[in-house]
């Protein structure tokens, strides 16, 4: 298999055996698919792969906890996102990205994606296009009801990656549901 499991995670091709493919971060509760993929490697399986269209990401559970107007608001929220950029492969197997903390924090769920990767602040691996995010309630008898869904309209690597630990917030929402 080209694209083995790794640290929790499994792959699985779809439709044409070598362009389309879908990674699960089980840990992470995230499935990334790549589409169109072309790659660059070495005999030892090492180098980089690019994709004809975005990246997907879908990612569930991530934990929220907030307070507005003296009420705590708690629960999990679901994330797709779409970003394109280079990747890195390692043995034949391409690497993801990986998930952080956001907003600069060192403690706390990992609650964005690391678009940094291999670069920098200033001139990062990755480029985020598209976020929308569904959240669900945690208390009560509503427990696990959706209570929003958001779509974000322009959003930018520095607005997505200052995403304070536990906030379900980014940027400037369009849509309100």
């Amino acid at each position: 298999n080209k694209f083995p499991a790794q640290n929790g995670t499994r792959f699985h091709r779809i439709n044409q055996p070598e362009t389309c493919h879908t990674r699960y971060d089980d840990v992470n509760h995230a499935v990334f698919t790549f589409t169109g993929v072309t790659e660059t490697l070495d005999s030892n399986g090492n180098g980089t792969a690019v994709t004809t269209g975005p990246i997907t990401t879908a990612r569930t559970r991530i934990p929220y906890s907030y307070t507005a107007n003296g009420q705590t608001l708690e629960g999990t929220y679901s994330e797709s996102l779409t970003f394109s950029g280079t990747l890195t492969v390692t043995g034949g197997v391409i690497q993801l990205p990986g998930f952080i903390q956001g907003n600069g924090a060192t403690s706390g769920d990992a609650n964005v994606l690391n678009l940094i990767g291999n670069g920098s602040s200033s001139a990062p691996q990755f480029t985020i296009q598209s976020l929308s995010r569904v959240l669900y309630n945690n208390s009560g008898r509503t427990a696990g009801q959706m209570v929003e869904s958001d779509a974000y309209a322009n959003i930018t690597n520095s607005v997505y990656l200052a995403t304070a630990v536990n906030s379900p917030y980014s940027g400037t929402k369009i849509t309100h549901d």
